[in-house]
């Protein structure tokens, strides 16, 4: 396949896996930040209950006035 050998693939898979989780890790972070969670709670939905609460601090409107992980923008 376009005269890659397993170990470039394998090379080829990673580059893309960071280059798509490393930001939406950081984009989840700042979502959490917006409603005044901190981006450690993003672990939560690894519990089954916590799933709920996550989507709703996903899904809700982030606050309208200053927290304390900066102002809004």
């Amino acid at each position: 396949m376009l005269g890659l050998s397993e170990d470039g693939i394998t090379a080829l898979v990673v580059m893309l896996y960071l280059a798509i989780v490393l930001p939406s890790i950081a984009v989840t972070a700042r979502r959490l930040h917006d409603v005044s969670r901190s981006g450690w709670w993003m672990l939560i939905p690894m519990t089954i209950v916590g799933i709920i609460p996550f989507y709703y601090w996903v899904c809700k409107a982030g606050d309208s006035q200053d927290n304390r992980y900066g102002a809004v923008a």
